[in-house]
């Protein structure tokens, strides 16, 4: 059976990142260290099937997806165009190092050079910064 690489021109992405969202939305990120990294986005790929998981995760990481919640922040192409500004928050929070560059593939998307500007924007709402 071959094995396709998932990326955001995928697709399945659609059907990938809902799932994602979902299963932070529940259960939050686990960080960037192991064992844990990439937890949610390997058992979803694999309950899709027909992923090359560890193919498509080496181009998400090489895109600025280095936990479950940058995946939505820094590869998914239409995460920012939601506003969902307190689901970027409540995600970031628990990861185990704050990365507060956007990746190159993101900029290029139009999202803002650093987390903290986006957020800090709704700051006065109760969310903090990061």
């Amino acid at each position: 059976m071959t094995t396709k690489k998932l990326t955001p021109e995928s697709p399945r992405w659609d059907e990938f990142v809902n799932a994602l969202e979902a299963a932070l939305d529940t259960w939050g990120c686990d960080g960037d260290a192991e064992p844990n990294v990439h937890r949610h986005a390997k058992r979803i790929m694999a309950e899709m099937g027909d992923i090359d998981i560890p193919a498509s995760l080496a181009s998400i990481k090489n895109a600025g997806g280095y936990c479950d919640c940058e995946i939505l922040l820094n590869v998914d192409p239409g995460f920012w165009a939601l506003g969902e500004i307190s689901v970027i928050c409540d995600f970031r929070a628990v990861c185990s190092r704050v990365r507060t560059k956007v990746s190159p593939a993101a900029r290029d998307r139009g999202a803002p050079n650093r987390l903290s500007e986006k957020v800090s924007a709704k700051s006065a709402g109760g969310l903090s910064t990061l």
